[in-house]
Parts: structure tokens; sequence; C-alpha cells
């Protein structure tokens, strides 16, 4: 036979799972009133776009897979982002941010053209990330040259593949030395058609030797100090592939063409 206590703790444990049944069958409607209430609260009611770029906020707008007055939670800032970096290439990144209750920002960073890769047919515009922002027929005036880079394969709005293109990271690393030095700008031409003997136009009248990639920050030292002991404003072959032994030769203006060549 069952004491009372017994059947007074029965009588508790059932009353528990009772109450325990009634809170899960309501719970999926509450949360489902929740959702809703929040949703309702949500919509975007204002999208505000910080933009820089090239692109009109029509041509920003036009990439939106969203609508005014659908949920904010309805938009992927991540995905929304990059598609609008890559089909606008000139759009360098993208933060969308939500505006609690009903806003949404997009801040854009405009995307700069650093290199014009000069290949058989085309010149690709990249930027100092090696996006592709545009193809052209011919070289653009104020961008840094770059020749004899093997281009196997680019999509537009993408940067190049380096496992594909393997001499973006020797460009990287030598336009990286040149920035620290403020040499970039003073740069109009970068030739990696020989492996063994890069070369750059500076200044328009000087060509710099540099050898292989190797010891690009020694290099550079030496080319600092041979440009700031010699004329820049004549024609002039510098020589750095041993930055032990940089040499400087003045040429004949007469005998000097557009091309970098040794």
């Amino acid at each position: 036979m069952k004491s009372e206590m017994e059947k007074l703790r029965e009588k508790q444990q059932r009353r528990r799972r009772k109450r325990t049944l009634q809170i899960l069958a309501v719970s999926p409607l509450i949360a489902l009133v929740f959702v809703g209430a929040l949703s309702l609260l949500t919509r975007i009611n204002t999208v505000v776009v910080y933009n820089p770029t090239v692109y009109s906020s029509v041509e920003i707008s036009d990439r939106f897979s969203f609508s005014v007055g659908d949920s904010l939670f309805t938009v992927h800032r991540d995905k929304l982002a990059e598609e609008i970096c890559t089909s606008c290439p000139y759009v360098k990144s993208a933060d969308v941010k939500y505006r609690f209750p009903s806003d949404l920002q997009i801040d854009l960073v405009p995307a700069v053209a650093t290199y014009a890769v000069r290949t058989e047919t085309e010149v690709l515009l990249v930027d100092r990330d090696f996006k592709v922002l545009e193809v052209l027929d011919r070289l653009p005036e104020g961008i840094v040259a770059v020749d004899g880079m093997e281009i196997l394969s680019y999509t537009v709005g993408y940067p190049l593949d380096e496992n594909e293109n393997i001499q973006v990271s020797i460009l990287r690393d030598l336009f990286s030395e040149l920035e620290k030095r403020d040499l970039h700008h003073r740069t109009s031409k970068i030739d990696l058609s020989k492996k063994y003997n890069i070369s750059l136009q500076m200044y328009d009248v000087i060509t710099v030797f540099l050898g292989n990639s190797e010891n690009f920050d020694s290099k550079m030292n030496k080319l600092v100090k041979i440009l700031d002991d010699n004329d820049v404003t004549v024609p002039a072959e510098i020589r750095v592939r041993n930055p032990e032994e940089g040499r400087y030769s003045r040429l004949d203006p007469a005998s000097t063409d557009s091309s970098i060549q040794e």
C-alpha cells in the first residue's frame, strides 16, 4: 500500500508534467507571434547609402536583392556586400549595417586603379589588391603599366587568382617596397617579362634593372641612395642586381627610346 506521502508526491509530479506539456504546446504559438511582431517592427523603411564611388545611387540599388518593406533580417549583410563589390568592380568594400528598428546603412569604399597589366590583346586595370576593375584596349595615362605578366585567367570584379597567376606575389612585394620609399609615384612601368632581370621605368627617363625577385628591400635601399646622389632628369640606367655594387650610367639621349631593354 502506498503511503499518503507517496500519493501526494505522484500527484504533484502529474501536475508538473501537465504544466510542462501545456507550455510546450503553447511555445510554438508564442514564438510565431513574436517573430511576426518582430518582422512587422523591423520592416525596411529607409536605406542610406554613403557612395563616393563612380556609380550612381540607382546603379548601386539595382544590385539589392531586397525591397523597402522587407524585414531587415531578410538582408544577409555579407552576401549583399559581396554582390555589390563583384557586380560593381570599382567598389572596393561595402559595409552593410542594421540600424534598428527599420533602417539599413551601406558604406561604400571606392576601388582605385593601381596597375595597367598589359597582355598580348588587352589591358587589365587592377587595384592595389589585384581586383580586376575593367578591361581596356589601350594603356591609360597616369597608371603604372605592367608588362610581362602571364595572366592565365581572370574575372572582372574578382581578384586575380595567385595560384594561377604566380607573378602577382612578385608584383605585390615589389610595389610594397616602392611605396615604403615613396617611389611608386615616380614609377611609370614595371617589366616582369624577364624572370631574372625585372626592370622599372622611373622619372620617364631612367631604367632600373633589379635582377631577380630576391632582396627587394636591399635593392630599393641602394636605389634610393643612387637616386639621391645623381641627376634624375636625364636619361640613365641604374643597376642594383647586386645591392652592394649598384651602378648609375648616364645615356646619350639620342640612343634611348620608350622601351625597357637590356
